[in-house]
């Protein structure tokens, strides 16, 4: 009896271990491949039949370095297969007993026995995607571009929905600021340079080819973000329409590969890549903005058509804090944008080459792309040699230059749930002095970025001249402390600033209105409750003394 209940016991075992009782595939670990290498195949934990496949490719420096490979399972497979997607981990023949070419070769033979399968094992055949981290991002990107691997195996490459590499060495002969070490390893893997060269994702532009969605860390080994962004750019360039490069906030090259807590982008870049997860909509949105602001609709191309001259500057530490005082003030980051250099028109020699279209006068008032406005006293300016800085280093059109940020609504009496706007900041075409201006000169820098070459307007009189009749201590408040009118009109003067739609750069939502018509029970609390209304907004309040509010808040419905 006690023998019969073991043999029970370890049919039961069977059922739920090695074949589910819902016909759901198990998971298979250590399947030897044809050519060489193996891999492990696991199922979702929940799902439908025929969900999407990530072939993951583990990276260990070619092999070179597989006493120290990474918990796959824990901090990849687990994760992805939780969001519902089925997950495959090759591995290949270590390096350098193995041929350089079997790495690759072992990829497509593990391909190749997925794809066969795809009925057995449940997932779709036709949402396949090929990542890998370190050397097996490398060898995923060059299975994916060059078709000769899957070719052998009787498969096509543009089958795969999709590349996804990780903190990859592209050019294996290095590329700027790559750590000598981790040119060593390839030189190890590949001796040949003939080999390398073959075996270097960069190479293999041009072509049908899988859609490449590559990411790098933002403290990555050195020199692996900059590969990343140029290797996809080279890509497009050659006619890849989808290829894409983002940049991991907050990790490193280790850290991005574990998908197990919270906050990697990594994780949300692939699983919506896949097609799983929560995040597919959200992370749709943001493929498609970076397209758009890749060619956006404005640009500062046409300051550089004008037949005025361009000129090349050093990067200095009062261009940093120029550039830095903004982003940080429009709640951006705070970091430099230029490594070394930066190109500007002279702005005098810009409006005489405009001729009538800018208008005559001494005085010149200036609206960007959101409807910001500036104003500049022309002759006060010139001894600080103003200039309109239209390329930052390699870059040529600084609307390509973008953050993206987030408000819960666009206003708080007109919309009562909230509405999570995804917005875009360019940084576009901007004012710079080269010699260090006074404050009250320049009493606000909102208006003096994300210039177009139409944001130009001269004229003979001064534009703010009706509010500067108004009393001194709120003429200072409304136009140099707090610059209300950059983007409000108040006595008929001023702007009107919106945000940039991020997928399309139209200016839309929170329009600033002239301060008079804001309805009087919005207008008291947002003079009195800036913190409240900004939380309920999703921005920046903008804080006034005790005396301000008051000050502000009477001249404002004295105005009505």
């Amino acid at each position: 009896m006690l023998g019969r209940m073991r043999v029970l016991l370890a049919v039961c075992i069977a059922v739920v271990v090695g074949f589910p009782a819902s016909g759901a595939p198990a998971v298979q670990r250590d399947i030897a491949l044809d050519a060489g290498g193996s891999l492990d195949f696991f199922p979702p934990f929940a799902g439908d039949s025929r969900v999407p496949l990530v072939v993951f490719v583990a990276g260990t420096f070619w092999g070179l370095r597989a006493g120290r490979a990474p918990d796959i399972d824990g901090m990849v497979v687990r994760p992805l297969r939780s969001d519902g997607a089925a997950v495959a981990v090759i591995r290949h023949r270590p390096a350098p007993q193995a041929d350089p070419r079997s790495y690759a070769e072992d990829v497509a033979s593990g391909l190749a026995w997925l794809f066969a399968r795809a009925g057995t094992l449940g997932f779709d055949p036709e949402r396949v995607v090929l990542a890998g981290h370190g050397s097996g991002g490398q060898l995923a990107a060059l299975v994916g571009l060059d078709p000769s691997y899957l070719a052998a195996e009787g498969l096509e490459n543009t089958q795969l929905a999709g590349v996804f590499p990780m903190s990859a060495l592209y050019d294996l002969d290095g590329a700027p600021d790559v750590p000598p070490e981790l040119v060593a390893f390839a030189a190890e893997a590949y001796p040949d340079a003939a080999a390398r060269r073959a075996a270097s994702p960069v190479h293999h532009a041009g072509g049908d080819a899988p859609a490449v969605l590559a990411l790098a860390a933002a403290a990555d080994m050195p020199g692996l973000a900059p590969a990343g962004l140029a290797f996809t750019e080279g890509l497009r360039d050659a006619g890849h329409a989808n290829a894409e490069t983002f940049v991991a906030p907050k990790r490193d090259f280790r850290s991005i590969l574990d998908f197990s807590g919270r906050g990697n982008a990594a994780h949300s870049h692939l699983a919506a890549f896949a097609g799983v997860g929560d995040r597919v909509a959200e992370m749709q949105e943001l493929w498609e903005v970076r397209r758009y602001w890749r060619d956006p609709e404005r640009t500062t191309a046409g300051f550089r058509q004008a037949g005025v001259p361009v000129v090349r500057h050093e990067k200095t530490p009062a261009f940093d804090e120029w550039v830095r005082t903004y982003l940080a003030l429009s709640g951006g980051r705070k970091g430099s944008v230029a490594r070394e250099s930066f190109e500007a028109v002279d702005l005098y020699a810009w409006l005489d080459a405009q001729g009538p279209e800018a208008g005559t006068g001494r005085w010149l008032e200036m609206t960007n792309a959101r409807g910001v406005k500036a104003f500049l006293d022309l002759e006060a300016a010139r001894p600080y040699r103003p200039v309109i800085v239209v390329g930052i280093d390699d870059q040529p059109d600084l609307f390509r230059v973008v953050e993206l940020y987030h408000t819960l609504r666009r206003t708080t009496w007109e919309q009562p749930e909230p509405e999570r706007w995804l917005l875009a900041r360019a940084l576009g075409g901007f004012l710079f002095f080269l010699e260090e201006p006074s404050n009250e000169l320049v009493p606000s820098l909102f208006g003096l970025f994300a210039l177009t070459p139409d944001s130009f307007h001269r004229t003979e009189t001064d534009p703010l001249a009706p509010v500067r009749a108004l009393d001194p201590e709120l003429v200072e408040l409304v136009v140099s402390e707090k610059a209300c009118v950059s983007c409000h009109v108040f006595h008929g003067v001023g702007g009107r600033a919106g945000h940039l739609r991020a997928r399309d750069g139209a200016v839309v939502g929170g329009m600033g209105r002239a301060l008079e018509t804001y309805p009087p029970k919005v207008w008291r609390r947002y003079v009195f409750d800036q913190s409240a209304v900004a939380a309920e907004i999703g921005a920046t309040p903008v804080m006034l003394p005790p005396e301000s509010q008051r000050l502000l808040y009477e001249a404002v419905e004295a105005a009505r």
